[in-house]
Parts: C-alpha cells; structure tokens; sequence
C-alpha cells in the first residue's frame, strides 16, 4: 500500500472482537437483564476492602442490580496452578457478567476474556466497587 493511499474502513480482528463485545455488553443492559458483578474480597463483609489477588481471593461478593445477593468462598484461593480458569467457569456458571479485583495476573484477564466476562481493577472497600 502506498504512503497516500487511506487505511480507512480496514478494521484489525482486535477492533472487531472489542466492538463485538461492547455491542454485546450494551444490548444486555438496555434489555434490562440483571447485571451481576462479582467483587474479590478478602472477607465475607461488605465492608472488606477489595482484594488484591484476584484469582487467589478469599471470597467473591456477588451483587446483582447494586445489592448483595450472594458470598462465594472460592475453593481456589489455595493451591497451586489453575486458579484462574476455575475462577472463571465458577463466575460463569453463577450469570456473572463483570469481576472487580485489585491486581489481576495475564492468566486471570485471558480467562475471563475467554468466558466473556469483563475485568475492572479498582482499590477499596468492596461496597463502593459498584459506585
């Protein structure tokens, strides 16, 4: 391609694939499903600040619409290798559509990209996460 000559209109499979899921992301929320977001805690507590090892946190907090609906202990906060994917299917098999965790590890973000559920890093208390 010459220097002159536009790129435009020429979309990366990248562009496509983060459009695609925005799009889809966007059209659940107007539909009006419920949005459940899953918090990586280090407590039980609504109060207990957001951990900072994600796919090694003590508990998710599941909330669905801003309010608590449920305290998972995440049987993969101990142990070795893997903690990520079983993380992953165990928030996918409970409708969870977005996680917010501290710090996340590359194997942490491609596990959730995988199952279509999106990573927020945020620092705090685990209520204000949804704010």
């Amino acid at each position: 391609m010459k220097e002159d000559e536009s790129q435009e209109g020429i979309e990366s499979p990248f562009q496509i694939s983060c459009f695609s899921f925005v799009d889809v992301f966007s059209v659940e929320m107007i539909k009006g499903d419920k949005m459940k977001i899953a918090v990586a805690c280090e407590t039980k507590d609504e109060n207990s600040v957001i951990s900072e090892r994600a796919g090694r946190a003590p508990f998710y907090l599941i909330f669905s619409n801003g309010k608590l609906e449920e305290v998972l202990e995440n049987p993969f906060a101990v142990g070795t290798g893997g903690a990520a994917y079983g993380v992953a299917k165990m928030l996918l098999d409970k409708g969870v559509k977005k996680v917010i965790a501290g710090n996340t590890g590359g194997n942490f973000q491609y596990a959730m990209q995988e199952k279509g559920i999106a990573v927020e890093i945020k620092n705090g208390k685990c209520a204000e996460a949804l704010q």
